[in-house]
């Protein structure tokens, strides 16, 4: 196992619930990974398999895609690899929880299929916002994102008999429509704002799409690089890789400015972001952002660091 660690890209995440074993915690956090589309559970001491539930396959999770993504919700964590229909339930069984089909109890699961691929696709891109998962990153319809119902993720169903604010809906189904460009990103801001990043555009989904939600148009001048190449600063900002490079900070009625220029555009220009995974940390503590750049065929990753109070950059190698 210690091998395959080191072999394989590991994308990791955390869990926070409450715990049901300890009447006095109020929430407890498990952290898993992904590698060779096999998920396991860690802590600061060791590396912990986890049961797969029957019929789950081997391994349970697309081991060819360069990431996968994950969103919590209810305590539960769903994957979005681009195939499988899957997610932990830390829980159950105690003590280390399992991996599980994603069935639902209403509706259906996002899935398309394309002439010359073999099997399903399904979304690539997963988010959690309003207590709804959302999702989008089907390459047959790049414009259509898809939430379930408000604090069900079990419940996709968009017509139901009685409609309610807290239904299920898609671009297709909702007032607000599609998103106007190819949908690259999405990130929650906030409550009532869900930024998504497209080609060439930056838009923001303004208020929940059941209760008269709209797009509002951030920026027409830059896309957003695929993926999680975000981040959240300490209020309602974020900061993101543009679509063709540098570094760009929007916040609700600011826009999108660049705030790379003279510091890192030299180094980041020449990076291709069709051959590189990019994520955005941000550090509270340090008031800073840390840019992780990962080649999806070279096990060596590269990043820098953004000090936002002294405008500079340090390379780093990992």
């Amino acid at each position: 196992s210690g091998s395959n660690n080191n072999q394989e890209r590991i994308g990791i995440a955390s869990i926070y619930s409450l715990e049901p074993s300890n009447q006095l915690a109020t929430r407890q956090t498990v952290q898993v990974a992904v590698a060779g589309g096999v998920v396991r559970k860690f802590t600061d001491a060791e590396w912990i398999d986890i049961t797969n539930s029957t019929n789950i396959g081997s391994p349970p999770l697309d081991k060819s895609v360069p990431v996968i993504f994950s969103a919590s919700l209810g305590g539960k964590l769903f994957f979005a690899d681009g195939r499988d229909i899957k997610y932990y339930d830390p829980n159950d069984p105690q003590p280390h929880g399992s991996l599980k089909t994603w069935a639902l109890d209403d509706g259906t699961l996002p899935v398309s299929t394309r002439d010359g691929v073999t099997g399903e696709m399904r979304p690539r891109l997963i988010e959690e916002w309003r207590g709804r998962i959302v999702m989008s990153g089907l390459s047959t319809d790049p414009q259509e994102w898809y939430m379930s119902k408000v604090g069900d993720a079990f419940d996709w169903e968009q017509a139901p008999t009685v409609l309610t604010e807290t239904t299920a809906t898609s671009g297709t189904n909702a007032p607000a429509g599609k998103m106007p460009d190819i949908i690259t990103g999405m990130i929650p801001i906030s409550d009532d704002v869900l930024v998504f990043g497209g080609d060439h555009t930056i838009w923001m989904l303004s208020g929940d799409p059941m209760q008269g939600g709209r797009w509002d148009l951030m920026t027409d001048t830059i896309g957003m690089a695929w993926g999680r190449a975000w981040c959240r600063d300490n209020g309602q900002g974020f900061y993101m890789m543009g679509s063709k490079g540098g570094v760009y900070y929007g916040a609700i009625g600011q826009g999108v400015k660049k705030v790379s220029a003279g510091l890192i555009d030299e180094r980041l220009s020449d990076i291709d972001l069709s051959a590189h995974l990019v994520r955005f940390l941000w550090n509270e503590k340090e008031q800073g952002v840390h840019i992780f750049i990962t080649p999806r065929e070279v096990l060596l990753n590269s990043g820098g660091w953004i000090s936002l109070r002294i405008k500079t950059i340090t390379p780093r190698l990992f």
